[in-house]
């Protein structure tokens, strides 16, 4: 019963907002995220606490409050802008989306061995898939599947309406090698705390347990590793950057050349996310797992 609800209440939700412009969309979910925001006192802290972990007393507390307003903006637009998925043309895409540097992507893809596209909970991370998928892209996006299974096959049916492939995560390793044999491309969110088979680098300055997986994937496999981010620059309006590949390093020592490369992807997150703090999903314990002997944060 509890799975009928969800798929017509999902029916309903992806009619109503197909209706709506681009900024309309953007409206409605700035006012989504206040709502939430006003709601939802938990996550509030949570962000109050990692932007002070992050800025230290380098931002006025008017500037953090004003933060935490903006991320929970950007979630409420990503939400909505997540819903009209099943409705987005390639016309449409294009009056949304301005490409930068997207022939770094296409030249990579020319060596013929597959792309590791680096993503991050930054601007609209959902719409930069699904807008890769619906640019003709082939395209895949490892996520680990959600608690509830209702929930989770509306959600795997939006983001794969536009083309793209969802690949779980704890199925993932051969479904990726795969991929990378056709010449693919293979999504990965890499900017979320990771309890198990981790590798700790500096974020901020303080040490966050992170996947080493992007780096392995890279260096095991021969695809080339190249992050990207969607920026949100109006209502309605993004900015789809590809930037440079990361180098593969190869020392000799592959433990610490893996910890080694997926410190120049936090490098690279952590440098938008300080031109861009609104933009980044700080309401997530980034630095909930410590290393051995330090006492926890949260």
């Amino acid at each position: 019963m509890k799975g009928v609800v969800l798929r017509w209440v999902a029916g309903v939700l992806r009619w109503i907002f197909a209706r709506l412009s681009p900024e309309v969309a953007g409206s409605v979910g700035i006012i989504l995220g206040d709502v939430v925001r006003v709601l939802d006192a938990r996550h509030r802290r949570i962000a109050r606490f990692n932007l002070r972990m992050a800025f230290g007393a380098s931002k006025s507390e008017k500037e953090v409050k004003q933060i935490v307003r903006d991320v929970f903006r950007n979630i409420g637009q990503t939400a909505v802008e997540f819903m009209q998925i099943p409705s987005l043309t390639y016309e449409k895409a294009l009056s949304m989306i301005t490409p930068e540097h997207r022939e770094r992507l296409d030249e990579c893809l020319r060596a013929g061995r597959g792309v590791v596209l680096l993503g991050s909970h930054f601007g609209n991370w959902e719409l930069m898939a699904a807008a890769g998928a619906i640019a003709g892209y082939r395209l895949s996006a490892v996520a680990r599947p959600l608690d509830d299974p209702d929930l989770e096959r509306i959600v795997r049916g939006i983001r794969e309406s536009s083309g793209l492939c969802i690949i779980p995560r704890r199925t993932s390793a051969l479904a990726i090698v795969r991929k990378f044999k056709r010449n693919e491309i293979v999504g990965v969110l890499a900017d979320q705390n990771t309890r198990k088979q981790n590798v700790f680098v500096d974020f901020f300055g303080v040490k966050a347990a992170t996947t080493p997986g992007p780096a392995l994937l890279a260096m095991k496999t021969g695809a080339i590793l190249v992050p990207a981010f969607m920026l949100r620059e109006a209502r309605g309006k993004h900015k789809l950057i590809i930037e440079k590949p990361i180098e593969v390093i190869r020392t000799g020592d592959e433990e610490a050349d893996v910890v080694a490369m997926t410190q120049k992807c936090a490098a690279i997150l952590e440098e938008y996310v300080r031109r861009y703090p609104e933009q980044w999903f700080w309401v997530h314990r980034r630095w909930r797992t410590r290393p051995p002997g330090e006492p926890p944060l949260y």
